[in-house]
């Protein structure tokens, strides 16, 4: 055989040219994984540009992540289609998350499910979960729990651990599949070992109500501990509540209070009443009614009904505050109206004696009468003597109006009532597993203290949560609240996502009557934020209502949702922070007409001085140069984050 030179010489340079694009792709791999993001990028741009996929897809994560270059979506979305349309199962995925969160592209959730299906059927996990969430939310295709279940699963088995979790809940809860305990704790262990800790909450209650598995406390109590030391407060809560009753463990009032404590600083309302129960009985601590009546009243704020009642007992008696009749009669009626029998024979009783409220037999035996029907026994036995002793004074007219009210408060509260707030452990720890989102609002990054990222939102968006959580550039980070301030409506959270672009305030002393503003957030969510919403206005008054120095009222359209978020000037500086909209429909009853676009916003002086009270560093620059509506609006992107209150 005759052996042509030339072409052995061409094969040797194209088997070294492609050693070497292995090689200098490893070296980008190895520099990338010890964080010397200046070699990767220089490893895998030639490579990218020459068109190797995977160098391609890294390019756009570091893009993305802000790793190496300035974070830039639009490149980033770039080089991951570049990558996607070679086939590459991992720039598929994230290109649609890029779609589905509107990062880089404009948000289009069939664009999502698209790129979606072709990693999906890749066997890419990642994808795999996005297109089972896209199935249960309805997102670019039809809502269809059985092919979430389908996609949940293949990811499951992969090993991805957020799948594992929700494929769990959706046995636990018959969604897609036949409910089926075992299985939910199957899908749940897999998710916990992991780590997830809301699948190490979720597989300890069942095992604390033998649920798919043999009860075991002992085991309930390992994982509820393994969540607990993530700084899971529902987690914390149980734990506080076992060691009080000593279930699973020997009772330990000091370790109750410790992780009462624990939980309630992270806004459990559960575990604000308990720890108040602590300092009122002295147990683990030493007896204090002024600490008791502070977390009475913050679990009391978020509607706990035994803390509303034993708050209305702290006023009725003047125990760590003063005696205030009035006070406890509100609280009681807050706790009656949900159902709590001991708090409606309280309120009987404030009815019959005129204390606190005006003397009404009516309104005395109507709350006797349902005490009668759904309080404890001794409640009712006291319950129904108190309604016939009311009775003897009353005419039978009064009579009837008091059973047609009985009857009505019932009804209202049948309808209203969410559950039983029963004192027995087991209807307690139910009460805890339940994690809802509860509201919703907007927030910015202000600065960042090493590994602490810092949001401005409003004190009402984060006031009553059990748990806080932020959404930023498509994924949903724990988050702490560090300070907040009622009056000004301002509060501080702190996570630890990466690092983001913070936002600056303007320069200027003061914005201008009339100054065209924009109003950056994420309004009318639903359980996933999807989509940055920007409006635009200017500023109609520089007070609010009844002249208040601390707003501006401006025209840009606030919705529920955008509350927290930054309102921006020409230049994309924050000039103060959408707090509120006119109620329109209470205007027009006063006013007898319907005002249009009469919105507020706390001023940036105000946030700048909270902020500084708090030790937070913060940008100001000058509004010069005016940016262009797309670049306002990507400047925005940068920074605003979704706020998400769990309860």
């Amino acid at each position: 055989m005759k052996i042509n030179i030339h072409q052995t010489v061409l094969v040797l340079l194209l088997l070294t040219a492609t050693s070497a694009l292995a090689a200098d792709f490893d070296k980008g791999k190895k520099a990338y994984d010890k964080g010397d993001y200046k070699t990767a990028l220089q490893e895998w741009r030639p490579l990218a540009e020459q068109g190797n996929a995977k160098a391609q897809h890294n390019l756009g994560v570091m893009y993305r992540d802000g790793e190496g270059v300035p974070e830039d979506y639009s490149q980033a979305v770039s080089w991951f289609r570049k990558a996607a349309e070679q086939g590459l199962a991992e720039a598929q995925s994230d290109l649609g998350y890029a779609y589905f969160y509107g990062y880089g592209v404009p948000e289009d959730d069939a664009q999502a499910v698209f790129w979606f299906r072709k990693a999906a059927e890749q066997d890419n996990a990642e994808a795999q979960y996005g297109l089972g969430t896209a199935y249960f939310y309805g997102y670019g295709i039809p809502e269809d729990n059985v092919q979430t279940v389908f996609w949940y699963r293949k990811a499951a088995e992969q090993g991805n651990a957020d799948a594992q979790f929700d494929l769990g809940r959706l046995y636990d809860a018959g969604e897609g599949v036949s409910e089926d305990d075992v299985q939910a704790v199957f899908w749940y262990r897999k998710a916990a070992k992991q780590g997830n800790a809301d699948a190490q909450v979720n597989l300890g209650g069942m095992y604390y109500g033998g649920e798919g598995v043999p009860k075991d406390n002992n085991q309930a109590m390992s994982w509820f501990r393994k969540a607990a030391e993530q700084g899971n407060a529902r987690a914390q809560g149980i734990l506080g509540m076992m060691y009080d009753e000593g279930e699973g463990v020997p009772e330990d009032n000091v370790r109750a209070v410790s992780y009462f404590r624990k939980a309630a600083e992270q806004g459990l309302a559960g575990a604000q009443f308990y720890l108040g129960t602590m300092y009122d009985e002295g147990e683990g601590v030493p007896l204090d009614d002024e600490q008791a009546v502070f977390w009475y009243r913050r679990a009391a704020e978020q509607g706990h009904a035994r803390a509303q009642r034993y708050l209305g007992l702290m006023y009725d008696e003047g125990e760590g505050i003063p005696e205030d009749d009035g006070q406890a009669v509100f609280w009681y009626r807050k706790a009656a109206e949900q159902g709590d029998g001991a708090s409606q024979f309280n309120l009987g009783l404030a009815y019959y004696r005129g204390e606190g409220v005006p003397e009404d037999n009516v309104q005395a035996y109507a709350w006797f009468n349902l005490a009668a029907a759904q309080g404890n026994e001794y409640v009712k036995e006291r319950a129904s003597e108190s309604r016939d002793i009311t009775r003897q004074h009353m005419i039978s007219s009064q009579i009837a109006e008091a059973q047609k009210l009985s009857r009505e408060i019932a009804a209202r509260i049948e309808r209203n009532q969410s559950g039983s707030d029963s004192s027995s452990f087991a209807d307690t720890l139910d009460s805890v597993f339940k994690s809802e989102l509860e509201g919703n609002g907007s927030g910015f990054v202000i600065g960042r203290d090493g590994e602490t990222t810092f949001i401005v939102t409003n004190y009402h968006v984060v006031e009553d949560c059990a748990k806080v959580t932020v959404v930023y550039a498509g994924k949903s980070y724990e988050a702490s609240v560090q300070a907040k301030d009622a009056n000004s409506d301002l509060a501080l959270l702190e996570t630890n996502f990466p690092p983001a672009q913070p936002a600056s305030f303007s320069s200027l002393s003061r914005v201008n009557l009339g100054e065209a503003v924009t109003a950056a957030g994420y309004p009318l969510q639903g359980l996933l934020s999807k989509s940055l919403n920007v409006t635009g206005g200017n500023v109609s008054a520089l007070a609010g209502l009844g002249d208040d120095a601390k707003h501006l009222q401006i025209t840009a359209p606030l919705q529920p949702g955008n509350s927290g978020g930054p309102l921006l000037d020409a230049s994309g500086n924050v000039v103060g922070v959408a707090a509120s909209k006119l109620n329109a429909i209470a205007a027009a009853e006063l006013t007898g007409d319907l005002p249009q676009n009469v919105n507020f916003a706390i001023k940036a002086a105000l946030v700048r001085s909270f902020l500084d009270i708090h030790g937070v560093d913060y940008q100001r620059l000058p509004s010069e140069r005016k940016l262009a509506p797309e670049k306002l609006a990507e400047r925005a992107r940068q920074f605003t984050v979704a706020v998400h209150c769990w309860k």
